[in-house]
């Protein structure tokens, strides 16, 4: 039995996330500019056109919205450039198990707001751990960044290793996440989008810690997309488990652009069907075995809830 106590941090924390995104807006792009000058060469590998064993291999094809899938033998892809991971090998069978906190779950729904070129708005969950110099996270969930992935509402994950000093990047653009599944690869566009006042749309995002192995699972529309390795954090970090979880939006701007809109561009008091939200949150605590999830319990001063969902977003506009 989860104790109310324990989950307050968490629920907290999915409100705190939407203040420190529309505060956190005075940050520069020039670290995502230098970041990519830095990726560039890792990731620029030549595809290999291998079709004999599509188990092992990510297929050369173009989507429905022309984006072009090329295909990579899963033993090289970029992950295994980190200089931990070269002994690595691809781990299929999980067993989710762990002490502490060590898995979430969430269902957003999708919105598609507009950015300028230099903008980005999304919607994620967050697990963390650590300091303030040794902090480690992992985000994932839906953004519209014309930097990473050009227009419309696209899956994306960023994490770190030593609080954005020296490790972690957005999707795959550096060494580290292994990615195991040849349908659903970071950057897929998800349609269609919710609209205002009408039909709306979601995605079920699940991160777990592996309690054999250690490492970190994404889970969308219910398919292992991948994992990030336990080696890739240390036991002060998520190598021990995780002690914040954090759902909500964030948006961001150069500090002398009027901000872009957050999830439906309409304020959470305008409820379902008109603000964006979040639902069917949930942690794993404890020592449990085979899919340990349980309700989140919700704690507010200013509850807005429908379902248990936490609804956020607003029009932006601010400078």
């Amino acid at each position: 039995m989860i104790s109310p106590k324990k989950l307050i941090l968490p629920t907290f924390s999915a409100l705190g996330l939407i203040t420190v995104a529309k505060s956190d807006r005075t940050l520069s792009l020039e670290k995502d500019e230098k970041e990519l000058v830095r990726s560039l060469t890792s990731i620029n590998k030549l595809a290999i056109k291998s079709f004999q064993n599509q188990v092992h291999c990510f297929a050369f094809r173009q989507t429905e919205h022309g984006d072009i899938l090329d295909c990579i033998d899963i033993n090289k892809q970029l992950a295994f450039d980190h200089p931990l991971l070269k002994n690595h090998t691809i781990q299929f069978a999980v067993a989710e198990y762990r002490h502490q906190v060590f898995g979430a779950k969430v269902n957003f729904s999708i919105w598609e707001p507009e950015v300028s070129p230099t903008q980005f708005s999304s919607a994620s969950m967050l697990i963390a751990q650590g300091s303030t110099e040794q902090f480690q996270s992992i985000r994932a969930g839906w953004i519209v960044y014309q930097w990473l992935n050009q227009n419309h509402s696209r899956l994306y994950t960023y994490w770190t290793a030593d609080g954005f000093i020296k490790t972690g990047c957005y999707n795959i653009l550096c060494p580290g996440f292994v990615q195991v599944s040849a349908r659903i690869p970071f950057g897929i566009l998800f349609g269609p989008v919710s609209v205002y006042d009408g039909p709306q749309y979601e995605v079920g995002i699940r991160i777990y810690k592996d309690g054999n192995t250690g490492d970190w699972w994404l889970v969308v529309y219910d398919e292992n997309v991948g994992y990030w390795p336990n080696s890739l954090f240390t036991k002060a970090g998520l190598g021990h488990g995780a002690s914040l979880v954090a759902y909500g939006g964030e948006v961001y701007s150069p500090v002398k652009e009027k901000s872009p809109s957050m999830g439906s561009a309409h304020f959470p008091s305008e409820g379902y069907l008109k603000a964006a939200y979040v639902t069917n949150f949930e942690v794993v605590e404890g020592s449990v075995a085979t899919k340990p999830l349980f309700p989140v319990t919700l704690f507010s001063s200013t509850p807005n809830f429908w379902y248990n969902a936490i609804f956020f977003g607003g029009p932006g506009k601010c400078v």
